[in-house]
């Protein structure tokens, strides 16, 4: 992709849309090649699985007492 620099004044918005779309081409192309030399990372095209769905749990896990939101405790009014 050639980005030309007179479009910047004529036709900003081509300008910016191109320097876009080569700054992503340039990472896809450096991820790409990344993925060759790392077998952990996976190429583009390969699609992610599917994640796992979670499993149920029979009842919810209990709460502490301490948790749960209490009133506060009202002062005491002391007689002078």
């Amino acid at each position: 992709m050639f980005v030309n620099p007179s479009d910047a004044l004529t036709d900003p918005i081509k300008y910016w849309s191109d320097v876009m779309t080569m700054q992503f081409e340039m990472s896809v192309a450096f991820y790409e090649a990344a993925a060759q030399m790392n077998p952990f990372l996976q190429p583009l095209h390969v699609a992610a699985p599917a994640p796992r769905p979670r499993a149920k749990t029979a009842k919810p896990a209990p709460r502490r007492a301490a948790a749960r939101k209490t009133a506060p405790a009202k002062p005491k009014l002391v007689a002078e």
